[in-house]
């Protein structure tokens, strides 16, 4: 019994000091990460309710939801080592929403700046995907994980 709790203790203690991180080869900023030690924030405080927060006001004032608009999108973004957001691609689960009207670059580019993902105590480039679900004059923000 003592060897199976000495075992037990080793592996576990072992294994919870590493986390399994993902990268892919990106043409402008080489490694980028899906999967680090620690994901990028939004911001230092309640990160995600922030981030909400955001895309709420910024559709909001904006008034770029079109009236009745039910619908989701899947926006992928580039944070970098320095905490920049760019925007990538979108994708819309209805094709005859125009996605240009919405002005999801615009809506990147006034972002504040992220906290950087980091690895091996390094800032990292990382891919962080969102989901904008549109519902009436709602927009409810999710981050994707893998």
């Amino acid at each position: 019994m003592k060897w199976f709790i000495l075992c037990f203790t080793f592996f576990v203690g072992f294994g919870s000091g590493f986390t399994q991180s993902a990268y892919f080869n990106h043409p402008d900023y080489g490694k980028v990460y899906t999967k680090t030690q620690r994901d990028p924030s939004f911001s230092r405080v309640n990160g995600d309710a922030n981030l909400q927060t955001y895309f709420s006001d910024y559709f909001e004032k904006n008034r770029l939801i079109p009236p009745g608009l039910k619908t989701m999108v899947i926006l992928t973004l580039l944070i970098t080592k320095k905490g920049e957001a760019y925007y990538t691609k979108a994708i819309c689960t209805d094709p005859a929403v125009d996605l240009n009207a919405l002005k999801l670059q615009k809506a990147i580019e006034l972002m504040n700046s992220w906290i950087p993902a980091i690895e091996s105590d390094d800032d990292v480039h990382f891919q962080v995907m969102l989901s904008l679900k549109f519902d009436q004059n709602l927009v409810t923000v999710r981050r994707m994980g893998f």
